[in-house]
């Protein structure tokens, strides 16, 4: 979860000092060092996050951010209520491992350490890509998400977005930023059946988030409730998109600037790196 682990003493040093702070009235938000910078954040009086950072020169509401998507990324997996209303630390440490792959990831970001270029934990906003087939993929879509009695759906390749739904793109920023990384840092093999929780639109009442691999980098996801079961959607995803895998196959000649080949091939190297 840490790129580094701090020494044990340091996190009930910044705990202890935030602490105190509370007891006179004072919420201490961030403070910097010569070498170092520190944010802290809690939440629903039960969770307190601590952000340290180098030497590198961030604003402290990109930090602040940061730690808001840290703290959705537990929610998003673990539920509100599970998360702040336990008493029993170890469960909780147990209960949260399996956000680890999420963590790291935005905090790989945060450095600019992560093999994956992205910058959505900056802008809340998903990463997209256009393919030039773009319209027969929601065509698609539409006609898979109704068959799966599923008004919450897209189509993702990498962690980003190729098609959605109108109830998908009408997710909270921080849903849309979160859902897209959920899928890119997990391994999934043929189809997967995962529970989660939406941190704005659902944070107590899971959804089932059914993932099927299409192509070797495209993924069909819905957002489900007790119905259909995981073979149903295999079967369907089958069917639906059989007709369209030359077109599925084809975006995958968009990586990795997620640009289509023709218009590549005009852009100056100065401008695509």
């Amino acid at each position: 979860m840490f790129l580094f682990q701090p020494a044990y003493a340091l996190i009930g040093s910044l705990n202890g000092v935030h602490v105190f702070g509370e007891s006179h009235g004072v919420t201490l938000c961030s403070t910097r060092t010569k070498n170092s910078s520190f944010t802290w954040r809690t939440y629903h009086d039960s969770i307190r996050l601590v952000l340290i950072r180098g030497s590198e020169v961030v604003a402290d509401s990109c930090d602040s951010r940061l730690l808001d998507l840290m703290f959705a990324s537990l929610v998003l997996l673990l539920g509100l209520d599970n998360l702040t209303s336990g008493t029993n630390i170890e469960r909780l440490k147990r209960d949260i491992r399996p956000s680890y792959l999420l963590l790291d990831e935005l905090l790989s970001r945060a450095v600019n350490s992560s093999d994956n270029l992205g910058f959505s934990h900056l802008t809340g906003c998903a990463e997209c890509v256009i393919p030039p087939d773009q319209h027969i993929l929601q065509s698609e879509l539409e006609k898979y998400a109704e068959g799966v009695e599923s008004s919450c759906a897209c189509v993702m390749m990498n962690g980003q977005v190729v098609s959605g739904t109108r109830s998908f793109w009408s997710l909270s920023h921080t849903e849309l930023v979160l859902l897209p990384l959920l899928v890119a840092t997990n391994t999934f093999s043929a189809a997967r059946d995962l529970p989660i929780y939406l941190p704005d639109k659902s944070p107590n009442v899971p959804f089932r988030m059914l993932v099927v691999k299409l192509t070797g980098h495209v993924y069909a996801i819905t957002l489900c409730g007790p119905t259909p079961t995981l073979t149903e959607i295999i079967r369907s995803a089958s069917s639906s998109w059989a007709p369209v895998y030359q077109v599925l196959e084809s975006i995958t000649t968009l990586l990795p600037w997620n640009i289509a080949p023709g218009l590549l091939s005009q852009i100056d190297h100065s401008v695509i790196g």
